[in-house]
């Protein structure tokens, strides 16, 4: 590794500080460096990932998810095996409906252990285990072919002193009841009270506690649940339980030796009547000491409120989760809690004319504009729309749902509709006095006004938004506005304000760790670079753009892979460029967005003419054709890749293709008011045609 942020990214996934110059804001950057290490490995010998109850490890499964989706394009030889109980697939597991989706995927195998023979049941606990053949029968019958229960029972025995040895294998001890358990609970259960007889008399209360806190247990957490319920927190009783192999130690706290164990310990609590009000008491542990820095508190808060049937005391703090985590890119883990969510509030017996569904519907619409489900975000949003009709409280449901109409419509070129929307946004926002709605409805409206080229409209827009978010001092919104305004200036062609705003922007994101901005904010600084002529800067530029998309595992980098292979035209590197756009072209397809579609197969034109591949010229030519309508803004780069794939195709004397080229080409200047280009291709085209 010779990346300094990769060594400072990996030491913080290791051992978390929150450290300020490593913000690993979301999953997907976890599984980026995880990932680039792993290939590391598997560029020197195959690699096998081993992940066992994997239901209980929901980013474990999604980090399985992003390996196995980029191994299309960045092949590495790794395995990932996953094991899972069945009985571990409970229905609040969120590992369970990831695991469904991961099993979807082609390049997955799903494969059903079934019970041990009877055959290998003899063999692993007569010969392995080494017991005589009339003890081994009888585990060999109890066990019931789980191999887990036939080694932990014979280890059991061993802990214990049970056994020794005889002529023929190891015997039970002379005296010795071993009665057998019937399970592999029963087992556990006995263990721990072989554990317990040398513990305080409330220390098995303390453990179901513990197991309810969760599969890892913060011990400042235990203590003060522990002190909230009325039990004494012994830690010689801890001590009793680590020697004795139940409890293990890790970073921050503890954790069960065996996931079974602490679903033996949750049965425990649930047949005694203790599992609702353990729940209870840790929501009102986590509460008594939730903080603004308290990361995934709120969720875990809702959740326990949830099991404890408080459905109605459940609601809120489940959508503030939803919102913490959307906010911070775990959108599966995002739309889990707004499902919790929906069973706290059919709980509680709320009817759908109650806006508390309406706010869980605007923001499962908003999570799935963000990661590009656009069907499906509108059937929310429209949902909303429905629902709140005239009631009353529905107001900044309704603002929020026409907000994400307006996104729907905007990421399909659908303008008009997105204007249409966005501005009755604006309206519901002031109504409800909600500057922050405000702010991101005007910026919303100033890209729109940017693209179909009223410059002084989008200015005047991005600059109220600024004003807005200066005053709620929004430490992201600030860098946004500098941004929009640097793109809206260099349209202007004013490339020194534009770099001032781009740089201002790029300081403001990188003061707070936001590296998917301090990636946006180069490609723009490399666009202006590009523009100006320096296609060296330009370059090295989109690379590094380019590389920070990569790290933190976000598809917006393929914008600056299209900037990038415009520069390797410009420098008529046409077979790299080629590599790269042809690439790209297959991510866009594979995410879903075919807005940058027409953009690939224009430029793939000149990549064809230069191999003289006709065939694929024609291909890209209809591509293009089809995807670059009339909903399509017309684009500077888009003219200019067209008109140069007309140009070299002019060049090797096909004609008729080259007035086609010409022909989207000047469609697009027209678009862009750009008279003089116009006029230039109306005669290039009437050559051609003269030529013909």
């Amino acid at each position: 590794v010779t990346d300094p942020y990769e060594w400072r990214a990996m030491a913080e996934i290791i051992a978390p500080q929150n450290s300020s110059t490593v913000r690993l804001r979301s999953p997907v950057e976890r599984y980026v460096i995880i990932r680039r290490w792993l290939r590391r490995i598997a560029s020197e010998r195959p690699v096998i990932v081993w992940l066992d109850d994997a239901h209980w490890g929901a980013e474990s499964i999604g980090f399985v998810r992003n390996t196995l989706k980029v191994q299309s394009r960045e092949p590495a030889p790794i395995l990932f095996v996953l094991t899972v109980l069945d009985d571990g697939l409970d229905n609040d597991a969120l590992g369970e409906g990831m695991l469904k989706d991961l099993v979807e995927m082609s390049s997955v195998r799903r494969h059903q252990l079934q019970a041990l023979s009877r055959a290998s049941r003899n063999k692993l606990v007569g010969r392995l285990l080494g017991l005589q053949p009339e003890l081994a029968a009888q585990v060999v019958s109890r066990s019931g072919g789980n191999p887990l229960f036939a080694v932990e029972l014979v280890g059991d025995w061993v802990a214990r002193g049970f056994l020794e040895v005889g002529e023929r294998g190891f015997v039970l001890r002379p005296g010795v009841d071993a009665e057998l358990p019937d399970n592999i609970h029963e087992l556990w259960i006995s263990r721990l009270q072989q554990v317990l007889a040398n513990c305080t008399p409330d220390w098995l209360l303390a453990l179901e506690l513990g197991a309810i806190l969760g599969g890892e247990i913060d011990e400042d957490e235990w203590q003060s649940v522990c002190a909230a319920a009325g039990v004494p927190f012994s830690r010689k009783s801890l001590e009793a339980c680590v020697e004795a192999d139940l409890i293990r130690s890790y970073e921050t706290g503890w954790r069960f030796a065996h996931t079974m164990l602490r679903e033996s310990l949750e049965r425990s609590a649930a047949d005694n009547g203790r599992l609702e009000s353990g729940h209870s008491l840790c929501a009102a542990m986590l509460r008594s000491s939730l903080t603004p820095e308290s990361r995934g508190r709120t969720a875990r808060i809702g959740r326990h409120l949830l099991r404890a049937r408080a459905f109605l005391e459940a609601v809120e703090p489940l959508l503030e989760g939803a919102r913490e985590n959307e906010g911070t890119s775990e959108y599966r883990t995002a739309r889990d809690l707004l499902v919790r969510r929906e069973e706290a509030l059919s709980g509680a017996d709320l009817d759908f004319s109650d806006s508390r569904w309406g706010q869980g519907w605007a923001l499962a619409a908003n999570v799935h504009n963000t990661q590009g489900h656009f069907d499906e975000a509108e059937r929310l949003a429209k949902k909303c729309l429905r629902h709140a009709g005239d009631r009353e409280g529905w107001d900044e449901v309704l603002a929020d749902a026409l907000r994400e109409l307006g996104y729907v419509a905007h990421q399909r070129g659908n303008f008009d509709e997105a204007e249409v929307m966005y501005r009755d946004a604006l309206a519901a926002y002031e109504a409800i006095e909600s500057p922050i709605g405000e702010a991101n409805s005007l910026i919303h409206l100033a890209q729109i006004a940017r693209v179909r080229g009223d410059l002084a409209d989008a200015e005047r827009l991005a600059i109220q938004a600024l004003e807005v978010f200066e005053e709620l001092q929004d430490a992201a919104g600030v860098p946004g506005c500098f941004r929009n305004l640097g793109v809206i200036h260099q349209h202007l062609g004013d490339f020194a304000e534009a770099t001032s705003l781009f740089e201002r922007a790029l300081d403001g994101y990188t003061a707070i760790g936001n590296r998917y901005g301090e990636a946006t904010c180069l490609n723009d600084l490399a666009e202006l670079y590009r523009l100006k002529g320096d296609l060296e800067r330009a370059e090295r530029g989109y690379r590094k753009s380019l590389k920070i998309f990569r790290q933190i595992g976000s598809t917006d980098g393929l914008i600056s892979q299209i900037n990038l292979a415009l520069v390797l035209l410009l420098e008529q590197k046409y077979a790299e460029a080629r590599v790269l756009l042809e690439r790209t072209g297959k991510q866009l397809q594979e995410g879903g967005r075919n807005w940058f579609l027409g953009a690939v197969h224009a430029a793939m034109l000149s990549c064809a003419a230069d191999a003289s591949d006709w065939s694929q010229f024609d291909l890209h030519c209809e591509q293009a054709a089809t995807l670059l309508t009339d909903s399509y803004a017309p684009d500077g780069d888009v003219a200019w890749t067209l008109q140069h794939g007309g140009d070299l195709a002019a060049n090797a004397g096909e004609v008729e293709r080259a007035a086609r080229a010409y022909d989207m080409a000047k469609s697009q200047w027209e678009g862009l008011g750009q008279s003089e280009r116009v006029a230039e291709l109306e005669a290039l085209i009437a050559t051609q045609v003269m030529v013909d």
